[in-house]
């Protein structure tokens, strides 16, 4: 691997919070596989085919590679998916004089290969949770007690105001430490509301005081003290406040589970 691949690969690795694969590991089975069924490939084609061939392999990969980190810096879509077929026929015209039946073969193992690699590195920053749930072990910290939480024991994380449309809200997280459950304390004022929105993690809402109503997808469901309303994972959301009191909603997410899986700028409210 030359600098500039190493950097990149390095850079890749930083954006979505995986760790280097190497040292004294050994490498993984499909990495194995990728690598055999590459140089059975090479090996069936005449020699004098072979370096146009791998001129050929080397650039198409570095456009496709380049569509794969574009794909992770934006991540702006559940669906998004690295644009491989944005690759312009061009590319594939400087190629030359090549065995394009094998070319597509060559660059069909190297996408399966990084489709695989993805899916190792996501898989790579749950380790640590899926040991620590896997060893039976009680996580209990000293220096953070059990305590009972209540409406103003947290800090509050977020404060929108936006008159023109009506919003205005504050959310609060519960000073705890946890792994999978973020629980938050949201406060809306009489007759406003807070921003419609949708995120990777799911939410269960329970609400504390107030009247108002709760937008799940495309359905509002009417709420008052001691209701409470689940919203899936990536499903459009908002509530509103339809009393005259203030509004106190507790929010309880599975961001931190969430935050570790999603890859991609996150949207944490």
């Amino acid at each position: 691997m030359g600098d500039y691949q190493r950097q990149r690969y390095q850079t890749a690795l930083r954006q979505i919070g995986a760790s280097a694969i190497g040292g004294s590991a050994a490498a993984p089975t499909f990495a194995r596989h990728f690598v055999s069924a590459v140089l059975a490939l090479y090996a069936g084609i005449p020699t004098q085919e072979r370096s146009a061939l791998i001129r050929a392999t080397v650039h198409l990969s570095a456009l496709s590679l380049a569509a794969v980190e574009e794909a992770i810096a934006k991540s702006t879509d559940v669906e998004a998916r690295p644009d491989i077929q944005g690759i312009p026929a061009t590319a594939v015209s400087l190629c030359g004089d090549v065995n394009y039946a094998v070319l597509d073969q060559l660059l069909t193992h190297q996408l399966e290969f990084l489709s695989d690699l993805f899916a190792m590195m996501r898989l790579a920053r749950m380790e640590c949770s899926i040991e620590r749930i896997q060893s039976r072990r009680s996580l209990e910290n000293e220096i953070e007690p059990p305590i009972a939480l209540y409406p103003g024991a947290g800090e509050i994380m977020c404060t929108q105001l936006d008159d023109t449309r009506g919003i205005q809200f504050t959310v609060e997280r519960y000073p705890c430490t946890a792994e999978v459950l973020d629980p938050r304390v949201v406060r809306i004022p009489a007759g406003k509301c807070n921003n419609r929105h949708k995120h990777a993690h799911e939410t269960l809402f329970y609400l504390i005081s107030g009247t108002g109503k709760v937008l799940v997808g495309e359905i509002w469901v009417q709420v008052g003290p001691g209701d409470a309303v689940f919203c899936p994972r990536w499903a459009i959301h908002q509530t509103h406040n339809t009393g005259t009191d203030e509004l106190v909603l507790l929010a309880i997410t599975d961001y931190y589970l969430t935050n570790q899986i999603y890859v991609g700028k996150y949207e944490k409210i």
